[in-house]
């Protein structure tokens, strides 16, 4: 039987930190390792997230002059319905002449 004499608290701390420290060290391991791994993993989905942000800005910036672009290609079949338009298109891009017009060429002499 043992008496409150015969306890001896020097031996109720080495069993603890036996307990806690010595035979525990791979929990201490462990949640260390952890830490480093996730700190390295939300180091790289912070990178990846900046490369797509990045990329999404440029996607976002083609796509608002795709949209000019379309909206004066839109602009422009609508005036190939007006018979004046095509015209214009025909005399200026192709050089063609209406019936009962001459047709003048200047020549650059060097």
């Amino acid at each position: 039987m043992t008496t409150l004499n015969s306890f001896n608290f020097y031996s109720v701390k080495e069993r603890v930190f036996k307990e806690l420290f010595v035979r525990s060290w791979w929990v201490y391991a462990f949640i260390i390792l952890n830490i480093i791994g996730f700190g390295v993993a939300i180091h790289r989905v912070d990178h990846k997230y900046l490369q797509l942000k990045k990329n999404h800005t440029k996607l976002d910036q083609s796509m608002q002059k795709l949209k000019k672009n379309q909206s004066r290609l839109s602009f422009q079949i609508n005036s190939l319905e007006d018979q004046k338009s095509v015209e214009m298109i025909l005399k200026k891009e192709l050089g063609l002449i209406s019936e009962g017009q001459t047709k003048v060429y200047f020549v650059n002499p060097q």
